[in-house]
């Protein structure tokens, strides 16, 4: 099953443009008791569209099944593209395969330029249908009750701060040495007009703004509930699958991701520790992992603090990894490099992502963490992991000023994965190196490497020989964006 959204396109096609729904194809949003696993069957016209309580989540649930597509995180965002980029793959060695030019970080190629422009377009695209629902929220307050109402323009709210906050680490400046340089528009309402590229210090601040909104409406309720079985019929819509939706906690974390990105230490730290301390999350224990392969946790779904379903999930990953049919498209990691990426000569080998998450096909290494074998078992299918427990650990080790207080965050998670602690003691640079080696061993297939990479401004990137540099983490502008768009801060 699957959503489809019929968007009018603006006519100005020389612009990347607003798409507004004008026809969202839905059954019962619910009626396979995942939220976002929709069956198309009626036609509500956009006039329709926002006269009841379902057509309001209705529209929500558009913008969350948009993200999904494979311009945005149902690949490009994820384990495709941007793990390219982090040079997880042997892409780089076929001078024929489909990353190769992605992995030489060659944005002038047609092929990088296409995919680069189906970012901007697409998430643009996909934040003009959060405004149109935001538009209408504030008319609709008589048709909700006051926690519906919170939780929808919450969710929104945080909705357009996260894919604003992506395009700004895509497309905007290093932000440590360029915060004031120009960066993307930020848009807030529907318009045919062309939006001002704001500095990125601007972006960053309306990101906060949009954030710090969404915390306040979300706070009516911060419970999370958890996945547990597809078969249960949640009660109401909006108050399950709480982790497929962009809830009180997923706010929380992203102010803490965001803060880092911005140089905010000290606000990093808070939030992240919030999170950690009293959002109630736990980690994967090996339980979960050791069991049939029908029945692992591979995506270790008590750990997501926001998480997208995406029910055409395994046709990237088949495409990509399981099965797929030759050195042009299959994405692989030799052993050589997997066992140096989670240290194996000391011990490594102990660590449930090394023992869990790969297999083997055809005498060839992939990455199975989000694959899943049988057809019938769909507790964990479909998962889509943005934004996780580790990261706040990772964020707090950054943060914390105090060098032993800092390794306990680490320690936490090793000692979630299997491993070791290490030991407090650690000076400065090693601390920083092991914060690097915990981002590579946990962010494989979720597209936070790279932006890593460019946040910290780094020139030495893991199995490349291209220098970082804003040549290499700064996305270009699309050419039609570059024609037409308002460059006043360029």
């Amino acid at each position: 099953m699957e959503s489809k959204f019929k968007k009018l396109k603006h006519k100005n096609r020389a612009h990347w443009g607003i798409f507004i729904i004008l026809f969202i194809t839905f059954n019962s949003l619910f009626s396979c008791n995942k939220f976002l696993d929709v069956s198309p069957k009626s036609q509500i016209k956009q006039d329709e569209l926002f006269t009841s309580k379902q057509g309001y989540i209705d529209a929500l649930t558009g913008v969350y099944t948009q993200m999904t597509h494979r311009s945005l995180y149902g690949e490009n965002l994820t384990f495709g593209f941007m793990d390219a980029l982090a040079q997880y793959y042997e892409a780089s060695t076929y001078t024929d395969h489909y990353f190769y030019r992605s992995t030489l970080y060659d944005y002038q190629d047609d092929g990088v330029k296409t995919r680069i422009a189906s970012i901007w377009q697409n998430m643009y695209n996909n934040i003009a249908n959060d405004n149109n629902l935001l538009a209408h929220i504030d008319q609709g307050k008589s048709l909700l009750s006051d926690l519906d109402y919170k939780i929808i323009k919450g969710e929104a709210l945080g909705l357009r701060a996260f894919m604003h906050f992506d395009l700004l680490r895509a497309f905007g400046p290093v932000y440590i040495t360029g915060k004031e340089k120009s960066a993307i528009p930020y848009v807030t309402n529907l318009s045919r007009n062309v939006h001002k590229i704001l500095p990125a210090k601007v972006v960053a601040d309306s990101i906060i703004a949009d954030l710090r909104e969404a915390e306040t409406l979300l706070s009516v309720y911060m419970q999370m509930d958890k996945i547990t079985s597809p078969n249960e019929d949640p009660s109401d819509p909006l108050l399950s699958f709480r982790q497929n939706h962009f809830n009180y906690w997923a706010v929380k974390a992203v102010l803490a991701r965001v803060y880092l990105y911005i140089g905010d230490k000290q606000k990093a730290l808070e939030a992240a520790k919030e999170v950690i301390e009293n959002g109630g999350f736990s980690f994967v224990q090996q339980a979960d992992l050791t069991t049939a392969k029908t029945n692992k946790n591979r995506t270790f779904s008590m750990e997501q603090i926001f998480s997208l379903y995406d029910f055409d999930l395994s046709t990237p990953v088949d495409t990509y990894f399981k099965g797929a049919a030759n050195n042009a498209i299959r994405l692989t990691m030799t052993s050589t490099v997997r066992d140096q990426i989670f240290e194996v000569s000391a011990g490594g080998s102990a660590d449930y992502r090394y023992a869990y998450l790969w297999e083997t096909d055809e005498s060839t290494l992939y990455p199975s963490k989000l694959w899943q074998e049988d057809d019938n078992q769909d507790k964990y299918k479909y998962l889509l992991p943005l934004v996780t427990l580790p990261e706040m650990y990772y964020i707090a080790a950054e943060c914390t000023p105090d060098i032993p207080s800092a390794v306990q965050y680490l320690n936490k998670v090793r000692e979630n994965r299997g491993l070791e602690g290490l030991p407090v003691d650690l000076d400065e640079l090693k601390l920083k190196e092991e914060i690097f080696k915990a981002y590579q061993k946990e962010f494989f297939l979720e597209g936070q490497l790279f932006f890593y990479y460019k946040r910290l401004d780094l020139t030495h990137i893991e199995r490349s020989s291209t220098t970082g540099s804003e040549k290499v983490f700064v996305f270009p502008l699309p050419d039609n964006e570059l024609q037409f768009g308002d460059q006043t801060n360029h």
